[in-house]
Parts: C-alpha cells; sequence; structure tokens
C-alpha cells in the first residue's frame, strides 16, 4: 500500500558497516509503527510544519563510536537529540519536501 516517489541518497554507516537505501514512499492509509527494539531507540512523530522548521536542526557536541566531543548537525524533537544517519536522512527529506511546497 506504499507508492514509492523517489529514492535518496545512500548511506554508510561505518560503526554497524551497513549501507542503508533510504526511499520517500507515499501510504494511502495510516501505516501502523512496528518498534524494532535491537534497530532503534524508539519512534518519533512530529507535524510536518514543526519538521520544516530550520529553529528545529542545531549542532551538538557529542561522543561517536570514531570521535570524543565533535560537533555534529542534529534535529531536535521534544526531548530527542537525532543524529548520525538519521538526522541525515531527515535532512534529505527536509529539503525535498521544502523543494515542493515552495
Amino acid at each position: 500500500s506504499i507508492e514509492i516517489i523517489k529514492e535518496f541518497t545512500e548511506i554508510y554507516i561505518p560503526p554497524s558497516n551497513f549501507l542503508v537505501s533510504p526511499f520517500l514512499g507515499i501510504c494511502t492509509s495510516e501505516p501502523s509503527f512496528v518498534l524494532q527494539e535491537d534497530e532503534v531507540a524508539g519512534i518519533i512523530e512530529l507535524p510536518l510544519p514543526f519538521f520544516l522548521d530550520d529553529k528545529n536542526v542545531v549542532t551538538r557536541k557529542l561522543s561517536t563510536s570514531y570521535a570524543d566531543s565533535i560537533d555534529v548537525p542534529a534535529f531536535l524533537v521534544k526531548e530527542h537529540v537525532v543524529w548520525g544517519a538519521t538526522a541525515m536522512m531527515m535532512s534529505e527529506l527536509k529539503e525535498t519536501i521544502k523543494k515542493v511546497l515552495y
């Protein structure tokens, strides 16, 4: 029930050695998300205007698997800091939506 609209940029994730191939799709009914606990910490849903607001993109100092205390771009979503590969995919989605809407 999902129509694929666009393929996004593949992202290699060194710590897991995974290559992620994200896609943009449209679902004709409300999807039911199932948390896969060994892959993600949680599922966060947010309104489109919040997602598109540039004020919610910040730089945070974090420690990663390859460096201590580095500045990384991140999305602030309530009490969550979304960064890394997820933030990269969100950024591409955000810019794609903005091109269509504005």
